[in-house]
């Protein structure tokens, strides 16, 4: 009976090499030798500016990605997933929220020929209800 162990590579000393090109990776256990390729390459970085931290609910507030690093930034897709099921693309975008809690802003920034996509990095965004709002929803529930 052949049994299967799985050990991440994690557990090993392997450096990534810091010099772009395609490497072989060979793995020897029990005189099985198994070779495998890999490409080390560059990744966009993402960087997310936005305008506010905190915001009252439908306040629009805007998002920009124009100072993400990356070799060609002319085949950049900026795909951004904004905590409440909306997604948008476009480097730069403007949001607004219509429920008060904290959302998890994703952005994912992919390399349209390479066919490669950054890491995602995120940040929080509060949203409130403005005074306004509240004396509105005290006024309806009076009257």
């Amino acid at each position: 009976m052949e049994v299967t162990v799985i050990i991440p590579l994690s557990n090993f000393d392997i450096k990534t090499p810091k010099i772009l090109n395609t490497y072989e990776l060979k793995l020897e256990f029990n005189n099985e030798i198994k070779k495998l390729n890999y490409n080390v390459v560059n990744l966009p970085i993402p960087k997310i500016n936005n305008t506010k931290e905190k915001i009252s609910i439908l306040e629009q507030f805007g998002l920009d990605a124009s100072e993400t690093t990356y070799s060609d930034k002319q085949n950049l897709k900026f795909e951004w997933e904004l905590g409440d099921n909306i997604t948008k693309q476009g480097i730069s975008i403007i949001h607004s929220y219509s429920k008060q809690g904290t959302y998890t802003i994703k952005l994912t920034v992919t390399d349209t020929v390479k066919k490669i996509s950054s890491l995602p990095v995120q940040k929080t965004i509060e949203v409130y209800s403005s005074q306004k709002e509240i004396a509105s929803l005290l006024d309806s529930a009076l009257f």
